[in-house]
């Protein structure tokens, strides 16, 4: 049920290897460079499968973002970036290097939350803790702190999401297992006469498509409207189900990865630039005996 593998394509470079191209991009621009420009000079250089752009995509940010961290580039404007004066000195050998440094003294918490700094890492932790949540469920367990692998479950996967070297799986996943399960209302599980609800809703930028439909009851259909889905739970004080959490955080990565957004840092963002509520991303989930699927 919990549908948690990590898909890895081998045509796609992990972060490590797309450092230095990226780098290189910036360094042999004549001016500041954009999201889509530096994605368009990689993938001509790249045999990446389309099938596995959005993984592309998503491990091109993780580096831009690493190359903030250790000044070797800087972000100028809204998805605009330049290389740095280090940037441009700095060897392939030199980069690679540093890079192996950054990540050994950065990813030593297990059970802490880490500094999150981009709308990735938010999207890219809450859905981490969604796996721990996954695992604990169906394992049984009342506590997280009752398995530590719950913990380990998570560190990997937000590591490995951060680094590129882990994905999301696709909607085609939560697809095929709305066709098997029950139908009923997403949102609160009741039977009975159900109508299709958008997701994420159309005055927010939501589309028709079949990924953002979803069965809801009349009830939560007329409760709902317009609302943001987590601002929805959050003021009936209740945490969403895991299905449909998991599904509006996909539709969410899939969003910002399209748009360049990754990147873009949490201090100062306003989610009335997108679609999605990120400033009310659930970091931290009630235990596994609070929440079900």
């Amino acid at each position: 049920m919990s549908q948690f593998v990590i898909s890895d394509f081998d045509s796609v470079p992990n972060v490590r290897e797309l450092l230095w191209p990226v780098l290189d991009v910036l360094r042999n621009a004549n001016s500041a460079v954009s999201v889509a420009e530096i994605r368009e000079a990689l993938i001509k250089s790249n045999s990446a499968l389309p099938e596995a752009l959005s993984l592309f995509q998503q491990r091109a940010s993780r580096v831009r973002q690493d190359l903030s961290k250790m000044k070797l580039a800087k972000m100028i404007g809204r998805g605009v970036w330049a290389v740095t004066d280090l940037g441009l000195v700095i060897t392939e050998n030199e980069a690679i290097a540093q890079w192996d440094t950054f990540q050994h003294e950065h990813g030593g918490w297990i059970k802490g939350t880490p500094k999150l700094e981009t709308l990735g890492d938010a999207i890219h932790w809450t859905y981490a803790n969604l796996a721990r949540a996954s695992y604990a469920i169906d394992h049984h367990l009342t506590n997280y702190r009752d398995d530590d692998i719950c913990y380990r479950i998570r560190l990997r996967l937000f590591n490995g999401l951060r680094s590129g070297t882990m994905s999301i799986r696709s909607l085609y996943d939560d697809e095929r297992y709305r066709l098997s399960a029950e139908r009923i209302c997403v949102y609160c599980g009741a039977g009975g006469p159900l109508t299709l609800d958008h997701l994420v809703s159309r005055k927010c930028g939501g589309s028709d498509s079949p990924d953002n439909l979803v069965y809801a009851c009349k009830s939560c259909n007329s409760s709902k409207r317009d609302s943001d889905l987590i601002v929805w739970y959050l003021k009936r004080n209740q945490f969403p189900p895991l299905s449909v959490l998991r599904r509006y955080l996909k539709l969410c990565m899939e969003w910002c990865s399209e748009q360049g957004l990754l990147d873009e840092p949490m201090d100062g963002f306003s989610s009335n630039d997108i679609p999605f509520r990120v400033d009310f991303l659930p970091l931290k989930f009630p235990q596994p005996s609070q929440l079900h699927w």
